[in-house]
Order: structure tokens, then sequence, then C-alpha cells
């Protein structure tokens, strides 16, 4: 019995290796070669790997769609070395659901191994914070976390970041809840066991998780609470997340309303992050089908082409979808949103059909675990940060979902609740075909098309590494030429005239800028990269004016004077004082 589950046990390491090479970032050939061919494996041999044919998987064409778009942000990648790492941990990822939703061990082991390392994993992070290098963590949490953390002797193995330890942490403390509910005659074992992971997260001093904790909470209350209270309920919650919802739309569609800056106010105290989701939304404009490349990718597409600054400033984007589709492109996306309707389906028909029994109770906690690491994704993306090791749970968490839906789905009757929807997901399928071709040959759809290739001919020819010098001139003759072919048909596009026009600025041709970035600004009046280029282009050519405009509506306007404290001291030492004493002018006058 004993080797029977260790055998088990070790049909569930295949994919490990990989999210080792993945985390470690190891992009040696022949090692990600072998690690790769060992976590597929089981997807492409089940019956020989997992001992017997694997049950009904649900997400399968999400997840197809998911990976082919991960492929893509590897391929389109100014440093596919760079993104290499990323993509690796979705193909790990993936591989280990896979498994972990064909068991030959009971779920319920599985949930207590997964719960285990989470204790471990709690105590590490309680234990040893005072020892972490955190010097932007200085709030009434932090301090407690210290003082009782300093009690410890140091053993620091990693220094995880808080945001990562909540992610990581929020779908164990939903997985306990569910064995204290599981395993009753041991429900204090796992009160204790739940004591250290909540307090884990509350050192986490994140805001992102306890929104996902609160509304995993909330719907475990709904899910217990008499049934004649469950209507006023669902209204009142339903109300409440509308309007929430409603609001921060309105941040980003309705510009210079009452209600935006207030949004924007209370999305800044949520961790001022209301520009970055803003910006990344207006970045999507330039690589819509495609995306901006995985991973790393993204820290300086977004530093050059939304911030105009040429050092990365922000690693990721602090939102799970814009993560998904700047670094996967719209395959991503829709595998993502194809993943979550699936998965919002799936809880729905156990909960609905399925009579009360223990490894429903299993079921609910996995997939609240999932339901509050989505909700923080929404907040904040641990998983596409650097702290790649934060992915593999979550899919963890969707292979139990799965599992333990398909163990629960035997309890009914065939027929039970209209087993139709292989129907209905043919019919979606044929009226997205229909509706893609419909819009495909549409000309603002192929200008965007083109715009895209355009934005990614432009980031290689200026992002790519140096030993890749001969193709970046070319790709960059190659981005201007497409651009220009745009403008012959479609002449207002804001996409291809803003970067002709930041080209023109590189280049020091100022008063062409300035006519690309004017014809740009019509169309396009709040996106930051095109005040900010607009407004460098009337500085060199004379209107302070107009070029005071346009700075004064750019955000940090600190690191834009800077900006052009740097400019200064750049033009005096190529002897352009006209161009010098043009920076120090605009300096005293945003000043003022």
């Amino acid at each position: 019995m004993f080797g029977y589950n260790m055998l088990s046990l070790a049909r569930l390491l295949f994919p490990v290796p990989l999210l080792f090479v993945a985390v470690n970032r190891i992009t040696s050939p022949l090692v990600v070669a072998i690690v790769v061919a060992v976590a597929l494996l089981p997807i492409i041999f089940p019956g020989k790997m997992l001992g017997r044919k694997p049950g009904t998987f649900y997400f399968s064409g999400a997840l197809i769609l998911f990976v082919i778009g991960a492929v893509i942000g590897v391929l389109v990648s100014y440093n596919p070395l760079e993104s290499l790492p990323l993509f690796l941990t979705i193909l790990g990822s993936i591989s280990l659901m896979f498994v972990v939703a064909n068991p030959t061990l009971s779920p319920s082991v599985i949930t207590k191994t997964v719960v285990a390392a989470g204790l471990l994993f709690a105590l590490y992070f309680a234990t040893q914070y005072a020892h972490f290098s955190y010097p932007l963590e200085n709030g009434r949490v932090a301090t407690i976390a210290r003082a009782i953390s300093s009690i410890f002797p140091a053993f620091v193995i990693f220094t995880p970041h808080p945001n990562a330890a909540a992610t990581f942490l929020e779908g164990i403390f939903f997985l306990t809840l569910g064995l204290i509910h599981f395993e009753q005659k041991r429900s204090r074992l796992w009160v204790l066991v739940l004591i250290p992971v909540a307090y884990g997260l509350f050192i986490s001093d994140s805001r992102g998780a306890a929104l996902g904790i609160s509304l995993g909470l909330g719907l475990w209350a709904f899910l217990h609470a008499p049934s004649a209270w469950r209507p006023p309920l669902a209204m009142i919650g339903g109300s409440l997340l509308g309007a929430i919802g409603a609001a921060l739309l309105s941040t980003f569609f309705v510009r210079n309303s009452v209600v935006s800056p207030v949004v924007a106010w209370a999305i800044h105290g949520f961790g001022g992050r209301y520009a970055l989701y803003r910006n990344s939304i207006e970045l999507l404009r330039d690589y819509l089908f495609t995306g901006a490349g995985l991973g790393n990718a993204f820290a300086m597409v977004y530093s050059r082409y939304q911030l105009l600054i040429d050092v990365p400033f922000l690693y990721y984007a602090h939102n799970l979808p814009l993560a998904v589709w700047l670094g996967q492109g719209l395959l991503g996306i829709i595998g993502l949103v194809w993943l979550v309707v699936r998965f919002v389906g799936l809880v729905w028909k156990v909960e609905r059909y399925v009579p009360h029994n223990p490894h429903r109770r299993l079921f609910r906690a996995a997939w609240l675990g999932v339901t509050a690491t989505l909700t923080h994704g929404l907040f904040d993306a641990a998983q596409y940060s650097p702290d790649y090791w934060t992915m593999p749970l979550l899919f963890v968490l969707l292979g139990l979902t799965v599992v333990l839906a398909r163990r629960a789905l035997r309890l009914l009757p065939d027929g039970t609740s209209g087993e139709n929807d292989i129907d209905i997901r043919w019919k979606l399928a044929a009226g997205a075909a229909i509706l893609m071709l419909a819009i495909a040959f549409s000309p603002k759809i192929v200008s965007q098309w083109q715009v895209n290739i355009g934005a990614l001919y432009q980031t290689v020819g200026e992002l790519a590494p140096d030993d890749r010098r001969l193709p970046r001139v070319i790709a960059l003759a190659r981005a201007k030429q497409i651009f220009e072919a745009v403008l012959s048909i479609q002449p207002e596009n804001s996409v291809a005239n803003r970067r002709l026009g930041m080209m023109a600025l590189d280049a020091g041709e100022f008063s062409l800028a300035r006519g690309y970035l004017e014809t740009a600004y019509r169309h396009e009046p709040f996106n930051q990269p095109t005040l900010k280029a607009l407004g460098y282009a009337y500085l060199w050519t004379g209107d302070f004016q107009h070029a005071q405009e346009m700075f004064r509506q750019v955000e940090f306007r600190s690191r834009l004077l800077d900006e052009l404290r740097y400019y200064s001291q750049y033009w005096a030492s190529r002897h352009q004082d006209e161009f010098a004493a043009a920076a120090r002018q605009m300096v005293k006058r945003l000043r003022h």
C-alpha cells in the first residue's frame, strides 16, 4: 500500500522539474527540452503515465488557446529569452493541473498535501518577516509582524514579496476551511493549521487578498444561509458588486466626470494603480492582437512606449486580464475568459444539482480558493510578476475543482441538469467564428492588425539586445514602412501617427514629429505618450505655450522635471545651447 501511494505521488511530480527550471529562470536549451518533455508525458501518454484513462477535463479548449497565446507571446517578444521562463511556468502549471485533475491518490490526500505545503510556507513567512528586506513595508501591520518574528532566528532561504505570499496563502486558506468541514473529527487540528495561514495573510497586508477572501467568505456564508435569506442577500451583493464595477469602469471610459476623480482617488488609495491600469489599456491598442511579449518584456515596453522613459519602471500590469492580454494577446485573453466561463458553469452545475456530501465541501473550498485568487487578480497579478512560483497553486486549485466536480457529478442520475452543454458550446463556437469572419475584413480591423505588426517591428528595432543590431535596423525601417502604409489608407489612425511621431522625435525631426503627433492628439487627447511626446515636439520647435499645456497633463510631474533637467545637460554637452535653454525654461514654467 505504501509503495502504491509513493508511486501515485510520484505521478504528480512530472511537472515539478519544469517548474523548478522556470522559476529559477534556467534557459539552457537542452535542460528546457528535457524538462518540457517530462512534464508533457502525462498529457501525451495519460494511460501509461497516470495508470488509467483521464476523465473529462472541462477546460481543454480554453487552455489550448491560452497556451497558443503564450507561444505567440514568446515569439513576438523583443527578447524571447526574457519571456521563456514565464512560458515554461504556464506550461508546467497546466501540466500540474492535468495530473491533479486525474490523480490515482484521493483528492482529500492531495488537498492535505497542498495545505501542509501552505502551512510550512505560512510559518516561514511569519517567523522570518523581520529578517526579510522589506524597505517599503512600514505600516502598523509590518511593525507588529517584525516585532513578533524578531524573536525567531534567521534562516532566510528566499524573500517572497508580501503580495505574492498573500496570493499563495489565500487558496490555502479556503482549502483548510474545507478540511475543517470535511474531517469534522479532526476539525481542531485543521483549525490549528488555519491560524498561521490566516496570520500570514494578515501580515501580508494585501488589500487585494483581503477583497478576495471577503468575497469568498461572503459566498460561503450565502451558500450556508437559509433558503429564505438567499434572494435578498443575492440582491444586496449583486447591487454592491454592480455599483463597484460601474464606478471602476467609469474611470476608464468617462473622462473628466464627477465620478471618475472620486473613484480614481479610491483606486489610488487601494495601491496607486489607477494610472497603471489606464495606461495599460491604452498600450493594448498598439498590441491588440498579439500582445507585447510575455513575462519581463512588459517592463521595457511599458516604460518606452507608455511613459517615454528608457529604463524599466513597472514590471507587470498588476491586473490579471491586462497581464494576460499584454503578454499573450487576443488568443490568451479569450482563453482566460473561456476558462473562467467554463469554471463558473461547472461550479453552478455542481452547487445546483449535486446533493450535500463530504466531497462537495472540498469542492466548494477549491472553487472558493480559485474565486478569491481571481478576484485578487483584478487588483494585482502575482502570477505574472517576477514571483512566478505563485502560478502553479492557481492551477492546482483548478485541478482539484475538476476532480472533485467529476466525483460529485457521478452521484447524479443520467440526464440530470440537461447535459447539452456540448451542443451549446458548438453553437457558441460557430457564432464566434461567424462574428470573427464578419469583422476580419473590416478596414479598421485590418488597419489595427497592421499597426500591431508595425508596433512589434518598432519594439524589436528599439529594444532588442545589442547583439541583434542589424536586425534592429531592418525592423525599424519595416515599422516605419508599415505605419506609412496605414496612413496612406487611413490618415487619421492615431496609433500610426503617434508611433511615427515618436520615431521622428528620436531622429531629431521635430517639425515632422509635431505634425504626426498633433493628428494623434486629436483622436486620443488623454493618452499619456501622445501628450508627453507632443509636449517635447512643441518644446524643441520653440512653442513654449503649447508645450506647457501638454506637459501639465502628464502624470508623474516630478519625473518629467527630472527628465527636462537631464535634457538641459544633454543638449549642453552637445553644444545645442538653444535646446538646453528651452529645457531649463520649461522646468521653471512647470514649477510655478
